[in-house]
């Protein structure tokens, strides 16, 4: 049972955004215990900044992307890049399978695909990618992104663990 997303290739689906999630979304839900579910995304990636209040999850303030096909330019009015995939998306639709007792092996055959489905690099790993700035990203946005996410450590650090903001 194999669906393919890819561009070029005879009778397979486009690997837009929508096609991507749904086809994980798809498997979910067809997913058993015990199943073995291969994931292979070969592409491109890079990194955006995380979205505000999202900086625990990125200690660098950088979200990992993954680029579909249909991926935009970055719009400063969301904040994005339009129809990219975070690697919080990704690792969402991947515990989503797992949930149903299915065994999954993804593997990512992409630049700046390093630490999509975890959280710290490991020491030695080569980083390569679509530099941000290539997508249209500010290279100053990027540098507050970096700012933001360095204050909530030093914030959380300053609570002995705690929250570094209490939502409002």
């Amino acid at each position: 049972d194999v669906t393919v997303l890819a561009d070029g290739l005879p009778g397979a689906g486009d690997p837009t955004r929508r096609a991507i999630l749904a086809a994980l979304d798809s498997l979910a839900g067809r997913a058993g215990r015990d199943d073995i579910v291969f994931l292979m995304f070969a592409g491109h990636g890079s990194q955006q900044p995380a979205r505000i209040g999202d900086e625990r999850n990125e200690p660098d303030g950088l979200d990992e992307i993954f680029l579909a096909r249909d991926v935009g330019k970055w719009d400063g009015e969301i904040q994005a890049l339009p129809n990219a995939i975070t690697d919080d998306e990704l690792g969402a639709a991947i515990t989503k399978i797992r949930a149903r007792g299915a065994f999954v092996w993804a593997v990512f055959d992409n630049c700046h695909s390093g630490t999509i489905t975890r959280a710290m690099p490991v020491p030695g790993e080569r980083d390569r990618q679509v530099k941000p700035e290539a997508l249209g990203i500010d290279p100053k946005v990027l540098q507050a992104a970096r700012a933001r996410a360095a204050a909530a450590d030093k914030g959380e650090r300053t609570r002995g663990g705690g929250p570094a903001h209490e939502d409002s």
